[in-house]
């Protein structure tokens, strides 16, 4: 990838590799965990279905899920995000995160137009370790 850009299904197949080890490895177990804290059942019931929107997505479109603890589910839905972040544009999507004003400012650098494009070795889940 060193000098070439990296077209939308390169960047889906590096985002997918490390997404599935994400939801496995991290954010799996601090779910489980969290719902497990729950000892309201109808509480636990809706944490588990919670809907999401990104600001990127147009108004009536949000990724509803069936049971967050499901790493196949959650898997899913970030694809279904990524794809409808390339098909708006990552140019369109860096102006939005960028002028969003919970975006912390020390991230706000150029990512998806131009100097910082991370290589796949840094994004390998063979690569990534946990503290």
């Amino acid at each position: 990838m060193a000098g070439v850009q990296p077209n939308d299904d390169d960047k889906r197949r590096l985002y997918q590799d490390y997404f599935r080890w994400e939801q496995v490895v991290v954010v799996g177990p601090l779910v489980q965990a969290a719902i497990d804290e729950f000892h309201w059942e109808l509480a636990r019931w809706f944490c588990r279905r919670p809907w999401v929107w990104f600001s990127y997505f147009r108004v009536g479109k949000a990724l509803v899920f069936r049971d967050f603890t499901d790493a196949e589910e959650r898997t899913e839905k970030g694809l279904a995000a990524f794809d409808w972040a390339a098909r708006k544009g990552w140019d369109k999507i860096e102006a939005n995160l960028l002028s969003n004003p919970l975006f912390p400012k020390s991230a706000q650098a150029p990512v998806f137009g131009g100097q910082i494009q991370p290589s796949a070795a840094e994004f390998s889940p063979d690569a990534a370790t946990l503290p």
